[in-house]
């Protein structure tokens, strides 16, 4: 006799949430790990206390200037705090660690080799997943990710070519990882839960971040390890490990689909797959009563035509859809700005408005926190605002669209009008960041609106291209600062990612749709059988 599905209780947690969290925390492992050198740079080299090229002699004259800053100089006033020449030493963070003499220009090599080796990987993410599956494929990830992050002090003793090879490895690794979430999801998540759950997946990259940012300027002035570990080496060291510890917790807790979970009951298993619009052959099959070995037969079967499927990803209509690009342009604009503000950040608050490491570690958080609050509800705003039918999916997707882009460009132009006013300069960036997050509600979710079942495949297109800036970006930076680090060189780059940032938001408000893109081959169809292969009678 075949055995009933577990009948819920009040109590349980969906299975689909508990896989929705997992992937928001394997996002935070990733982004950990790719955001770490941002702030830690600060104390690894010696150019970084106050000046690249210019000696504290140059400061002598900015330590009793009560004259407004111009453009072409160095920096902003030196707060008033350090004016007493007691205090003088202060600007000279004191970081642990040994410093190393790595260029403007390389450390912008640096901080973008992470994006060489993403980039390399991204595109083939989906398909990469669809192969050996979604938690294999970010187990895997993870694992390398630590691997690579513990090895990364060590690397430093060496040429700095090894220190740009081990981070694009890890870029490497990590490549695969936001592409596989989407395939999860697609097995996963109901339609009508899928802006919030994406933007719950995407507050583990924000978590990440703010976690990131003040323990690494902790570790970095404070960190002691029994006198034998100090510095910024244990940045990397603390953030490897725990990326091993998710790792164990990914390993117990997440399930390919919903058909392979030992104890998801009957309902949600009803929920989920119409919320998939599955076919009403389908829901009979979940209704029927099945048998330890038929449900296993059932799961190899659905594995066994996933990998075959994966095979089959029609790339050339992928990369010839008007709305790939669209929203590829759209990310990249939006990227530019964001992965700027990550990469650049922590050096510009602390050569420019000379913040201590506490202080710049702390505006840092508060930008990634006011991310993880914002993304949380613009998901659920979009959610909302189609659900009540309040105005078309379209209009919707434009309008947060719209908000991530054209607020993002907004706050950045403003910033050269208060450059040395470090209170102001710290709001607009948050004031950024919020709008950076209405992307949950915007191109973060289109990409399933086109296609469910090729979603991750467009994401790997989309999101390679948009991580263009994650190199680009810092390189050039690093040309510009190379020329002179002044307060004018910085309100260009700022500016330009304004531009930029407009840009963007123009090309997604006119040619955006939420369309399904035509001739894949039905996808629907394809999509079920993902999921179904036969009916549980017929597959003993």
């Amino acid at each position: 006799m075949g055995e009933e599905l577990k009948k819920p209780k009040s109590f349980a947690i969906p299975k689909r949430f508990i896989i929705i969290f997992m992937a928001s925390l394997a996002t935070a492992i990733q982004y950990t790990i790719r955001s770490n050198l941002s702030v830690t740079i600060v104390a690894m080299v010696n150019n970084t206390q106050l000046t690249n090229e210019h000696s504290l002699n140059d400061f002598e004259s900015l330590l009793n200037n009560s004259v407004t800053m111009q453009p072409t100089q160095v920096g902003c006033p030196v707060p008033e705090q350090f004016l007493n020449s007691s205090n003088r030493n202060n600007i000279k963070h004191h970081y642990k660690g040994p410093k190393l003499p790595y260029s403007e220009s390389t450390q912008g090599f640096l901080l973008g080799a992470f994006f060489y080796g993403y980039i390399m990987t991204h595109v083939f993410g989906g398909q990469v997943s669809a192969y050996f599956g979604g938690k294999k494929t970010i187990a895997f990830s993870i694992l390398l990710s630590a691997i690579f992050t513990l090895a990364t002090p060590f690397s430093t003793n060496f040429d700095p070519i090894w220190v740009i090879i081990l981070r694009t490895m890890t870029g490497m690794a990590q490549g695969v990882m936001s592409s596989s979430i989407y395939v999860l999801f697609a097995n996963w998540v109901p339609q009508k839960e899928r802006s919030f759950s994406f933007s719950f997946f995407m507050l583990g990259s924000y978590f990440g971040s703010v976690v990131t940012m003040p323990l690494s300027g902790y570790l970095c002035e404070s960190g002691n390890f029994f006198d034998i570990v100090v510095g910024w080496y244990l940045v990397f060291y603390v953030l490897g490990s725990f990326a091993l510890i998710g790792l164990v917790f990914w390993c117990i807790f997440v399930y390919e689909t919903p058909l392979e979970h030992p104890t998801i009951t009957h309902e949600e298993l009803k929920k989920i797959f119409i919320g998939l619009d599955a076919s009403k052959e389908m829901m009979e099959t979940i209704n029927h009563k099945l048998d330890n070995n038929v449900k296993s037969n059932f799961v190899q079967s659905v594995i066994k035509k996933s990998k075959s499927e994966s095979a089959r990803v029609p790339w050339l209509k992928l990369f010839a859809s008007k709305d790939v690009w669209v929203v590829a342009i759209a990310k990249f604009c939006v990227y530019w700005s964001s992965l700027l503000i990550m990469a650049k950040l922590p050096s510009y608050l602390d050569r420019m408005l000379h913040l201590s490491m506490a202080k710049n570690s702390f505006v840092n958080a508060m930008v990634y926190t006011a991310l993880c609050v914002s993304a949380f509800i613009f998901g659920y705003l979009s959610d909302l605002t189609i659900k009540r039918q309040w105005m078309s999916k379209l209009a919707s997707r434009k309008l947060f669209e719209s908000i991530a882009l054209f607020g993002t460009g907004t706050s950045l132009i403003l910033i050269p009008l208060f450059s040395c006013e470090p209170d102001i300069v710290c709001c607009l960036m948050i004031l950024s960041s919020i709008s950076y997050a209405a992307t949950a509600g915007g191109d973060n979710v289109i990409m399933c609106d086109l296609t469910m079942k090729y979603s991750g495949s467009i994401y790997g297109i989309a999101n390679a291209f948009a991580s263009i800036p994650g190199f680009l970006a810092p390189i050039f930076v690093g040309f510009l600062l190379n020329i002179e680090e002044s307060i004018y060189h910085w309100n260009v780059i700022f500016i330009t990612s304004a531009l930029i940032a407009f840009f963007g938001g123009f090309v997604f408000l006119i040619f955006a749709s939420v369309d399904p893109i035509p001739n894949l081959d039905n996808e629907q169809s394809d999509l079920e059988n993902n999921l179904y292969i036969k009916p549980a009678k017929d597959a003993a």
